[in-house]
């Protein structure tokens, strides 16, 4: 499950990318979905960053994808650029 706050996350990632380099965007979503099939096959195996969320970092590209891991479903919170400001993200995890 994608929350709506990470889809747009995501789609303003891919929209600046698709336009620094047609197709970016589209290689952009690959190594989304590359961290999403991890993250779902072994989601405990990615460090802790709050008091539940784990951050699972994409190949390739600048981006941290954060989830969390409930009953029985994984939860993306956030796709952020790892240079951003910590206290970006940290909010999402409240």
């Amino acid at each position: 499950m994608i929350e709506p706050e990470a889809e747009k996350d995501l789609r303003d990632a891919q929209d600046w990318y698709e336009r620094q380099r047609l197709g970016l965007g589209d290689d952009l979503l690959l190594c989304f979905e590359a961290v999403l099939e991890a993250v779902g096959e072994r989601p405990r195996s990615f460090p802790i960053v709050g008091r539940r969320a784990r951050r699972a970092l994409m190949r390739r590209f600048p981006f941290s994808v954060l989830f969390v891991e409930l009953a029985d479903v994984i939860a993306v919170i956030g796709v952020f650029h790892t240079s951003r400001d910590p206290r970006q993200w940290r909010r999402r995890l409240r």
